[in-house]
């Protein structure tokens, strides 16, 4: 709740009706491992394939493991170090479209090449089921119009797990 209330600042919009999207939040904490890769293995084999998160915050506690990487506006891998006493904190695709594409959707990936497991445990911050998403108005302009149509969260959330499950098949 207080990372949106940056998040309403930097777009110059009123913190109490974003935090009245998330009226309850649809939270998710998830246990992953990704065991250790040969160093060797080729670049296109992954822990976790490259992807935005489809909700509104990301939060992670990073060890000293390593393996998380996320990709710059320009396309370039990065590592995205531990730093002590920090959190990684991604923007998902609905923090995106709300802000009319302002704020990016973090790409991100993980390769465990370290020889060691690897455990992450995200936090998911995201709004809740029955909000619509829209562009906000404080960032709509004549010159930067709605980029993106309104789509019901739990509608969209919906057809993201079943997507996923399909594929799984």
């Amino acid at each position: 709740a207080k990372l949106l209330e940056i998040v309403a600042l930097a777009l110059n919009t009123d913190s109490a009706a974003l935090k009245g999207h998330f009226s309850p939040p649809t939270t998710w904490l998830r246990l992953l491992y990704y065991p250790p890769a040969d160093p060797m293995t080729e670049e296109d084999v992954y822990g976790s394939a490259p992807h935005t998160d489809f909700g509104c915050l990301t939060i992670l506690a990073q060890d000293d493991v390593g393996g998380l990487q996320v990709q710059t506006p320009s396309g370039v891998w990065v590592d995205a170090p531990r730093i002590p006493g920090t959190f990684v904190v991604n923007v998902g695709d609905m923090l995106h479209r709300w802000s009319n594409g302002l704020l990016l959707s973090t790409p991100h990936r993980v390769i465990n090449r370290s020889g060691r497991p690897r455990y992450s445990c995200p936090f998911f911050y995201d709004p809740n089921v029955d909000t619509t998403i829209a562009p906000l108005t404080s960032t709509l302009t004549d010159d930067r119009p709605a980029h993106f149509a309104p789509l019901n969260f739990g509608a969209f959330l919906k057809s993201e797990l079943e997507a996923g499950y399909q594929t799984h098949k």
